[in-house]
């Protein structure tokens, strides 16, 4: 069975999984085998490791939602809060 959208883990609530969606901002395409890593905001948290973007565009994350840095091919493409689906344009 195949599921579209990720599923969810939650602990006490909260969403400990997100997903980033990369498209091409001069076609609206989704960007294939990009490689996406997210560097938050914190004393701990530090950076994940690298994913890269499957057909959709699209990469997962099991780490805790917060404010960080998506990097798309190590440049800077997004800042703020990352939690559910983030979608970013390259």
């Amino acid at each position: 069975m195949f599921f579209k959208e990720p599923l969810v883990v939650t602990k006490k609530g909260e969403t400990i999984m997100f997903s980033v969606q990369v498209f091409y901002r001069s076609s609206g395409n989704p960007a294939v085998s990009k490689r996406v890593s997210v560097g938050f905001e914190g004393l701990f948290r530090g950076h994940t490791n690298s994913q890269f973007t499957d057909s959709n565009g699209e990469c997962h994350f099991n780490c805790d939602n917060g404010t960080g840095t998506i990097y798309v091919n190590e440049s800077n493409v997004y800042k703020g809060t990352i939690k559910g689906r983030t979608i970013v344009y390259v």
